[in-house]
């Protein structure tokens, strides 16, 4: 909702509410592959204990399993990338009480 109303006066109105936009798909699988493996490596080798608080761990490297075998679902990547972030912004709250700065590769 917040992207539609953003797009006011930049895309003509029939195009801002229409329904059925395509999804992400083959070039979001695609761009998670070339430049979030190395990302996704981390997060599950070196993730903090306040990811395990939210997500199984042995579940995520399953699915990051098959996700480096080119067999992961949509269901799988998807989850991937929300662990993923999930653990980048866990880090970062951290770092805002703690005062230590996250590691961004």
């Amino acid at each position: 909702m917040i992207l539609r109303r953003a797009m006011v006066d930049i895309l003509p109105t029939k195009i801002q509410w229409r329904r059925g936009k395509g999804n992400l798909g083959i070039a979001f699988d695609h761009t998670l592959q070339k430049f979030g493996k190395g990302l996704m490596a981390e997060v599950i080798n070196h993730s903090s204990d306040s990811l395990s608080t939210f997500i199984d761990m042995a579940d995520l490297g399953k699915i990051y399993e098959r996700f480096n075998q080119g067999q992961a679902s949509t269901e799988d990547i998807l989850s991937l990338w929300q662990a993923v972030n999930l653990s980048l912004w866990l880090e970062t709250r951290q770092s805002s009480t703690t005062g230590i700065s996250p590691k961004v590769n």
